[in-house]
């Protein structure tokens, strides 16, 4: 099943390269607000350097939620345009200011937190340590179960409040496979600082993502027709059969030497 989300997920990216590049242009755009918007105030007025910095924030959040959207349209076989950009935003707008809003608070207290339960662990202090173990699990936990945010609210669900609980649902109840996305877009998001995130980029791993969950799903709606199946004798092979049959059989050698196919 892993092998088949990586193949859909590259396949379906070579197919939209050169929207999923624009995108990417557009993230360089858009994450430069917050980083260099905010800087020059850092020193000197760290309040305003705050507030450039989550406003930033929150237009990046909006942004991403966009992408994701366009991202699903991807990964269910549709062809996204470039014109649908501004309806998708508002349609995204709720949801991506709340997750962006979540995010921002997360960064800001680790921000603040983390050094101060630093000095005390660099002081030999057991609280200090024993803090920064509990914040340190408890943020891959949430980093891993945000990877699903987005995509459980385009493919599944619109109440926020069921995002989340799905969200959480999904990572501990497949952590294998969430800890797989989470290692993978790692890899390839440094493997796109090789072509200064033009190529693969955010705009893959966002995705990857949607994939990811596609295919997963695919586990719930056969267990719900068929609730005395071991979940480890799910047929994968059976359920994917169709998206397969959509990939096609082709390769990674095939695209580089399509003649010896």
């Amino acid at each position: 099943m892993i092998g088949f989300t990586i193949k859909k997920w590259f396949f379906d990216y070579w197919d939209n390269f050169f929207v999923i590049s624009l995108v990417n242009i557009g993230f360089l755009g858009i994450f430069a607000i917050p980083i260099y918007g905010a800087a020059p105030f850092f020193d000197t007025a760290p309040l305003i350097s705050l507030v450039i910095f989550s406003l930033g924030f929150l237009l990046a959040s909006l942004y991403i939620g966009t992408i994701h959207a366009y991202g699903w349209k991807i990964a269910s076989y549709g062809k996204p345009e470039l014109r649908e950009f501004w309806e998708i935003s508002k349609s995204m707008l709720k949801p991506s200011l709340i997750i962006g809003t979540l995010w921002l608070v997360i960064v800001i207290t680790l921000f603040f937190v983390v050094p101060f339960y630093g000095s005390l662990a660099g002081q030999g202090n057991l609280l200090g340590f024993g803090a920064l173990a509990f914040l340190f699990w408890i943020g891959i936990i949430v980093l891993l179960s945000s990877q699903y945010f987005f995509p459980v609210y385009t493919q599944l669900d619109k109440d926020l409040k069921k995002v989340f609980k799905k969200s959480f649902i999904i990572f501990f109840d497949n952590s294998f496979f969430s800890l797989f996305l989470g290692i993978f877009s790692l890899i390839v998001f440094v493997l796109s600082t090789f072509t200064a995130f033009l190529i693969l980029g955010p705009g893959s791993i966002i995705l990857l993502g949607q994939v990811g969950l596609k295919l997963r799903l695919y586990k719930y709606d056969y267990l719900q027709e068929h609730p005395e199946v071991k979940r480890k004798d799910i047929p994968w092979r059976a359920l994917l059969i169709d998206d397969e049959d959509r990939v096609g059989k082709r390769s990674l050698r095939g695209l580089i030497f399509p003649w010896k196919e």
